[in-house]
């Protein structure tokens, strides 16, 4: 079954499908879930997942099957009206949901079945997107728009990089940060993932994150890691150790210059330099 397919399965549901989804210890653990109000904090994440995922989208939506959920569970109806539902969102705290996203994400991840993974290894993707978000003033302050847009014309853009589980494809980390401004890069966004990596984990990026700095972070924490390599570096296989055709044990030396992204003390301790395989892969698609 496709993503596709169970999500427009979950927004066609009249019902509240995640009110029952989501492990009860886990809501009460990260965002709580007080008991006697109609407008829970599981309620109204409930309520808030499905109007996403709903062909209507508008809080009428949302709140019609708030009454579609109570009548099935035996409860007593309530009101109608969406302005209880928009206040109780407006508190759901920023980061008790983050935390939420990373306890499931990492709890399914932790629990794939065996023919999920990749040679008995979980998997876990790196890669980074851009999101504009509503434009407020407290928005703009922290996720300015982009220069290239004049000022008022644009929309507050936030750059966020996510580490995504292969096999079960939920988020198990995300960083976030300005579009643009010193620390705000894709590459420095890992380097604050590195450390919820677990030791013998795969990860899997493109070669924007294949750097010396954090290459030689993720193996001190024994990450392994399979990067494309930056056009920049040549291959030369008749260097190192060969361990086959286009196949071998190569040094990289740390280079001379500091990136701006690390401080002085993260530079030093990066060691002078790392062993790595290198290895050609070949493939072949029509049109590429």
């Amino acid at each position: 079954q496709s993503f596709q397919e169970l999500a427009r399965g979950f927004g066609q549901d009249e019902g509240l499908p995640f009110a029952s989804l989501i492990p009860r210890d886990l809501l009460q653990r990260t965002i709580g879930d007080d008991t006697g109000e109609i407008y829970t904090p599981a309620v109204t994440l409930g309520m808030f997942l499905s109007q996403v995922l709903s062909a209507d989208g508008s809080c009428a939506d949302a709140a019609a099957r708030l009454l579609a959920w109570r009548a099935e569970a035996r409860l007593p109806a309530c009101s109608a009206n969406t302005g209880a539902f928009c206040k109780a969102r407006q508190k759901l705290d920023e980061q008790q949901l983050a935390t939420l996203v990373r306890d499931t994400g990492n709890q399914l991840h932790d629990k794939a079945r065996p023919e999920w993974l990749w040679k008995d290894r979980a998997v876990t993707l790196v890669d980074g997107t851009t999101l504009t978000a509503a434009d407020t003033p407290e928005n703009q302050a922290e996720y300015p728009q982009p220069d290239s847009q004049k000022p008022g014309l644009g929309f507050p853009m936030i750059r966020a990089v996510a580490l995504i589980s292969l096999a079960v494809g939920t988020v198990r980390d995300c960083a976030t940060a300005a579009y643009s401004g010193k620390g705000t890069g894709e590459v420095s966004l890992l380097r604050q993932l590195i450390g919820s990596l677990e030791t013998g984990a795969l990860l899997v990026g493109d070669a924007i994150y294949c750097t010396y700095a954090e290459i030689a972070m993720m193996a001190e924490r024994n990450v392994d890691f399979v990067l494309p390599k930056h056009n920049e570096r040549q291959a030369d296989f008749r260097r190192g150790t060969r361990l086959g055709r286009r196949d071998h044990i190569i040094t990289w030396t740390k280079p001379p210059k500091r990136p701006a992204r690390l401080s002085t003390a993260e530079w030093s301790a990066i060691p002078d330099t790392i062993t790595l395989r290198e290895v050609e892969v070949r493939l072949h698609r029509r049109g590429f």
